[in-house]
């Protein structure tokens, strides 16, 4: 692929519940894992998603008032380190930008990686890292982490303080979004929330309104 195109699955241009401050929502397309119990199946498809000009991305999100920083999720956002990368060095030209990522690799199968791409990401261009793959029996409804086993990273000193306050608490917060048909949930919610999403818009709209679309998908 080439580094200036990424495969993407959604974007929010605001989100409160997926990191500390205002940050931009980014869901990277594709995801070989398919965890059990995942929020959001509809990113595991390797050739699903729309892709995306880097440059373009990086002029949108600059140009929006009050956003402090990006928050990256998927799928899986190691699978396109290349055009990742792009995207977070553009993002910090000319701007103080935060920067974190949630991804299923363990930081220290990141660090043995080869590729120049995944160690400027690690080395300067992320400052949180959540990681480790979901596990359904191990999610506690702990803050900003799907499970137990998933670990909270500060790679710079940026969200150090953020981080041990908000990270790994009791209670969990989302955000509604509609965009046209489509209801989205960003953000962890607590285990079940999402069934009990999609059984409540299928209630109110029809089931042909929610099988087969993204209605009431998490993210």
């Amino acid at each position: 692929m080439q580094d200036d195109l990424l495969r993407v699955y959604h974007m929010v241009n605001k989100t409160e519940v997926l990191g500390p401050g205002k940050l931009f929502g980014l869901w990277t397309q594709g995801c070989p894992r398919r965890c059990p119990g995942c929020i959001a199946p509809g990113s595991h498809a390797l050739d699903g998603g729309k892709l995306v000009q880097t440059d373009s991305l990086a002029a949108h999100i600059r140009s929006l008032p009050g956003i402090s920083g990006i928050v990256v999720s998927g799928g899986e956002p190691f699978l396109q380190p290349a055009p990742l990368a792009r995207l977070l060095r553009q993002l910090r030209e000319d701007r103080d930008f935060g920067v974190a990522i949630y991804t299923g690799y363990w930081l220290s199968e990141l660090r043995e990686m080869r590729d120049p791409a995944v160690r400027e990401i690690l080395d300067g261009l992320c400052d949180l890292l959540i990681d480790g793959p979901y596990v359904e029996e191990l999610n506690d409804g702990m803050s900003l982490r799907g499970s137990a086993n998933q670990g909270i990273h500060c790679l710079t000193p940026r969200w150090e303080k953020e981080a041990a306050e908000l990270y790994g608490k009791e209670g969990r917060q989302a955000e509604v979004c509609v965009e046209g048909d489509d209801v989205f949930v960003v953000g962890i919610p607590q285990k079940g929330a999402k069934q009990l999403i999609a059984r409540a818009l299928e209630e109110q709209e029809g089931p042909e309104h929610c099988a087969g679309g993204r209605k009431g998908e998490t993210l």
